[in-house]
């Protein structure tokens, strides 16, 4: 605080006395309090609901209902392999499982490393499930290859100085993809 603000604020406040000048600072200090808390689970939950849209990935909902074991409409597109499994079981796994390794063909995201890592956390007893894929590409990567695949099917067609930024992933790069 300036000297300025300073001496404003005592020439304002001059019948008040000590105790009575740190209860408003005390009072004033609360309400910020408040408010900085309220901003900060505002933002929390918003981040929370950026990333998985406030409900489960289809991967997390698939590998949930894999690892409870029962059948499940959400499974019938879905083969696995389980060598203990009697012969007769068919689709079916005996099941709630507590351990599952899982792995993709293809690129994988945070965003979905993220959903599988709190699937583990929230349900108890508590899940482990060990993750993994061919390719991990953050958000530039992602759109890099996009770019490509884009500029490989569209044989005449041109788009110049397509720029991409993505300053979270630190991609920052301008394409001139003629197709």
């Amino acid at each position: 605080m300036n000297l300025i603000a300073w001496t404003s604020f005592w020439a304002a406040n001059r019948s008040l006395e000590f105790p009575e000048v740190a209860v408003e600072i005390e009072r004033q200090l609360h309400r910020y309090n408040k408010d900085v808390e309220e901003l900060i689970s505002t933002v929390a939950a918003g981040v929370k609901n950026l990333l998985s849209g406030g409900q489960q990935l289809a991967l997390t909902r698939t590998v949930d209902v894999l690892m409870e074991g029962k059948p499940n409409p959400e499974l019938n597109p879905i083969l696995f392999f389980y060598p203990r499994a009697p012969k007769s079981s068919g689709n079916h796994l005996r099941g709630p499982f507590k351990e599952a390794f899982f792995f993709m063909i293809g690129g994988g995201n945070y965003v979905e490393y993220a959903s599988l890592q709190e699937l583990d956390h929230q349900q108890q007893p508590v899940k482990h499930v060990i993750c993994g894929t061919t390719e991990t590409l953050n958000g530039g990567e992602f759109v890099e290859q996009f770019v490509m695949q884009w500029h490989n099917s569209r044989p005449f067609r041109c788009v110049s100085n397509l720029t991409v930024y993505g300053t979270a992933c630190g991609f920052q790069r301008k394409h001139s993809a003629c197709t």
